[in-house]
């Protein structure tokens, strides 16, 4: 590919909850400073950022890269915010957010999930003439492979995603999605939203399978036995999970695009070796992109159809998930309704401590979340 503009991406979970130990992120101001020293490098043209929980670590990290990436976007959303951002040297144009419908369960407190908001963002930049979509997300986590009770939820997330980009498409000439989809290959989520939107997966693209020293040379980026912040039980299962990703569309009518490298970078921070970036690696995409001298019309069509097709396929095995996650809601629904006012009279009967009150006026508070929050179903 002769004539080529190159677009260099950057997709990290930063981890960055802003809460004192153990409820907080390890190390978080120092690992934040250093991802805006390595993004005011200059080296990337577009970055997401997910899990900047605090608006003070986006505009410290706005005001190191704005030299190099004048443009920024952060998307609020929930109690705590979404934690995804966009950085870009090209202007964003306008913006737009989708919150997903399910966003795991109120009383589930530590996990967070819920109060957080899961969301995708959608920036549209113009870069050196081209107008691009940029999609910015963070899937529901999974917490338990074997036992995943927020099945139903990322895969609802999953959909939505997919039908988000597909219908928000028809304006731009290329189409980046960036984000932690906490999504393995082999999930039926992963290949919902590549089918839905017609989406390439720029690891599996790629013409150079180059990698830097300390990269994973199978692109995992998450439980790595490498990586400081990784907990003992997650290094000893596996080596690794693949659940950040690169993925994009590009209008063959108009664009020729190849992935020159992508690969998983930005694991332990160069002058601090005892510490990483985040308890994910980053993940880098270099794209070459080139005008098609050719005006084909139909070009699209056939891979369209056949998205549309293994899409359609996957609806089959989407609704007994969705079913039994819904059956879920409902029985929670009803032993809240039923027990909540007859369990917290007893307590308060038998225990008069401050102490013991202040408790139970915190259930009280939570079965009210729980109620109203699931309510919305």
């Amino acid at each position: 590919m002769t004539d080529f503009l190159q677009l260099r991406v950057l997709t990290l979970n930063c981890w960055g909850i802003p809460l004192p130990f153990p409820f907080g992120s390890a190390d978080r101001k120092v690992r934040i400073k250093e991802i805006a020293k390595e993004l005011a490098t200059g080296k990337y043209d577009i970055v997401s950022l997910q899990e900047i929980w605090s608006e003070n670590d986006f505009d410290m990290i706005h005001n190191a890269v704005r030299l190099v990436m004048p443009y920024s976007f952060y998307f609020h959303n929930g109690y705590a915010g979404s934690g995804v951002c966009v950085f870009s040297k090209g202007i964003i144009l306008e913006t737009l957010m989708h919150r997903y419908s399910l966003n795991g369960y109120v009383h589930h407190i530590h996990r967070g999930d819920w109060f957080g908001g899961k969301m995708v963002g959608l920036c549209r930049i113009q870069f050196s003439g081209i107008n691009i979509n940029v999609y910015a997300t963070h899937i529901h986590a999974e917490y338990n492979h074997d036992e995943d009770v927020y099945l139903a939820h990322r895969v609802v997330q999953a959909f939505e995603l997919g039908q988000f980009m597909r219908n928000t498409m028809q304006n731009c000439e290329m189409s980046i999605l960036m984000g932690d989809l906490n999504l393995r290959p082999t999930d039926l989520g992963y290949d919902l939203i590549r089918h839905s939107a017609s989406l390439k997966d720029a690891w599996l693209e790629r013409l150079d399978d180059y990698s830097p020293d300390g990269s994973c040379k199978q692109g995992l980026t998450c439980d790595l036995k490498d990586n400081c912040y990784t907990k003992a039980s997650s290094s000893s299962s596996s080596s690794g999970k693949r659940i950040d990703y690169i993925f994009y569309w590009y209008e063959k009518r108009t664009l020729k695009v190849a992935v020159d490298k992508c690969f998983p970078t930005l694991c332990r921070i160069p002058n601090k070796p005892n510490l990483c970036y985040s308890d994910h690696s980053a993940v880098y995409a270099s794209l070459n992109i080139a005008r098609n001298g050719e005006r084909i019309e139909e070009s699209n069509n056939r891979e369209v159809y056949e998205h549309l097709i293994n899409f359609a396929n996957q609806l089959r095995y989407i609704l007994p998930v969705v079913e039994s996650g819904l059956q879920k809601i409902i029985l929670l629904a009803c032993i809240v309704h039923m027990d909540s006012g007859r369990g917290i009279a007893l307590a308060r009967h038998h225990f008069t401590d401050n102490y013991i009150s202040i408790f139970i006026n915190f259930i009280d508070w939570i079965l009210f979340l729980v109620w109203t929050g699931l309510s919305q179903f």
